[in-house]
């Protein structure tokens, strides 16, 4: 079954890779380039917003396409004001993050692979890249750990796909309520403000189920 049945049931609308989520829509962009967005409301096909959006918040998958872990992060992500993007090959993750160098708030789950110190390398020198998390096999745990030493962006690293996720939600979780606070106090952007707090209460919400 493919990604796109995964979603959900309900009709989905193809549009082109520079759209993105809206608080009305859910999004998973897949490796051919097209982003596959599942409308919350058909009546609102106009309302995407485009990968300029500072405020977009973003999260990356890198790693193998069949992985349990995949299917999670669709299954609970896209039910949030948030954009997951799919990649298992290097060279379309780096195109993403070069060409949509606007957007700033933006967190990593990578699969570690043979080529992990590399990946991490690269990818922290990336300002948008707020957070990383690794999900490992338990024998490499230990070994995976000394990375956080010289890289202070790895958020954690975990052998489940459970304690990854939960994380991961607990970090946007607050990620969005301290967005909300400073839409409210700095930018009074009461609209603003009220979009991420929603969002911090059904991702506390969520981490509940998981």
């Amino acid at each position: 079954m493919s990604d796109i049945n995964t979603l959900s049931s309900r009709p989905l609308l193809k549009i082109s890779p520079h759209r993105i989520s809206s608080p009305l829509s859910n999004a998973t962009i897949e490796e051919n380039n097209v982003l596959t967005h599942e409308l919350s409301e058909p009546q609102k096909q106009s309302s995407s917003t485009n990968t300029d959006d500072p405020d977009m918040l973003a999260v990356l998958y890198f790693g193998q396409s069949d992985s349990s872990l995949r299917t999670a992060l669709i299954k609970n992500v896209t039910t949030q004001d948030i954009a997951l993007i799919l990649f298992s090959k290097q060279e379309q993750l780096w195109h993403w993050l070069d060409t949509t160098s606007s957007v700033r708030n933006v967190f990593v789950i990578i699969q570690a692979n043979m080529n992990i110190a590399y990946i991490l390398y690269r990818i922290h020198a990336y300002f948008s890249v707020r957070s990383i998390f690794l999900r490992c096999k338990t024998n490499e745990l230990n070994s995976f750990k000394e990375l956080r030493t010289f890289y202070i962006k790895i958020n954690g690293i975990y052998d489940e796909d459970a304690r990854i996720l939960i994380k991961l939600v607990i970090e946007l979780a607050l990620f969005s309520e301290e967005k909300g606070d400073q839409d409210r106090e700095n930018r009074n952007n009461e609209l603003g403000a009220q979009r991420n707090y929603q969002r911090a209460l059904n991702l506390c919400a969520l981490v509940r189920t998981l």
